[in-house]
């Protein structure tokens, strides 16, 4: 079962053949971790999408509420644990061409679907750097937009030399972030570091929630460009809402020095980024 355009419906539907996110990948989407039927960090997914939303020029009338939704999709698919929602916004059908019609008379089609299988693991996830640019001045950046080339043929890359992630670099050579998650780097006397929004880094959920976690539980975080030899000598992890926070290993380096420095500010923060997921999971479970 699915929701679109503000109908539940249980058979496969055709987009429109004219739909531009279909022709030119014109739209947006956010990926969002659901537990027992409940979105976390809905609403700061929901302002980053209405910001895309805006920048892109896309107006949806009547928004909907998303939580009852999200929560009667789990319900039906028979989400158990960890599950996603995705919810995807186009610009609808047009004529052809690449303009598009006045804000006023665009018609979104709007998409929410849900599933299950998200699972978390200790194991550090295997990365390399890929040979695929981030474009850091493109809008495809800064925003979650249907047009994920780049960021596809990183991942294949990655995965067709059996390595799991792809670190990707920006146009000056340094680094921006992988194909589906933020980077940060950790050095020998646990500070944190990541690369800006302007480096080519999108404004990832759980990014900026580690960035909050310098001042809430006195770990040193700073964003600042990288170069890819930061790499070799330092501990890594990588951030997205479906994997939290995850330890990552450049293949071909060999097994990380063990910083006892390192290591003690990564498991504060991937526990404190999860006892975070599970207060923001039990207040909407209360309130509901």
């Amino acid at each position: 079962m699915y929701w679109v355009n503000g109908e539940y419906q249980k058979t496969a539907q055709v987009v429109d053949i004219a739909d531009r996110g279909f022709l030119l990948g014109d739209g947006v989407f956010e990926t969002i971790l659901i537990r027992n039927g409940v979105g976390a960090f809905l609403g700061q997914h929901l302002a980053r999408l209405h910001h895309s939303l805006e920048v892109l020029e896309i107006s949806v009338p009547n928004f909907p509420d998303l939580e009852p939704i999200i929560a009667h999709l789990a319900t039906e698919c028979v989400i158990e644990g960890d599950g996603v929602a995705r919810v995807t916004i186009s610009r609808g059908a047009s004529g052809r061409g690449l303009a598009f019609a006045p804000i006023q008379k665009s018609s979104p089609t709007m998409l929410v679907t849900v599933q299950s299988g998200v699972k978390r693991s200790a194991v550090p996830i295997s990365v390399m750097v890929s040979s695929f640019c981030r474009p850091e001045k493109s809008i495809s950046a800064r925003h979650k937009t249907l047009n994920y080339l780049d960021n596809i043929l990183a991942r294949n890359e990655a995965m067709s030399n059996g390595v799991d992630e792809a670190i990707m670099l920006n146009g000056h050579g340094r680094l921006a972030c992988a194909s589906v998650a933020n980077i940060f780097v950790i050095d020998q006397e646990g500070k944190l570091s990541t690369p800006p929004i302007a480096e080519g880094a999108l404004p990832g959920i759980v990014r900026k929630k580690i960035l909050e976690a310098g001042e809430q539980i006195d770990v040193a975080v700073r964003e600042a460009p990288l170069e890819t030899n930061i790499l070799e000598r330092n501990f890594i992890f990588l951030t997205n809402s479906l994997i939290g926070v995850r330890q990552a290993q450049v293949t071909g380096e060999g097994v990380s020095p063990v910083v006892p420095k390192a290591i003690e500010t990564f498991q504060r923060l991937q526990s404190w980024y999860e006892n975070c997921v599970s207060e923001d999971i039990s207040r909407k479970a209360r309130i509901s």
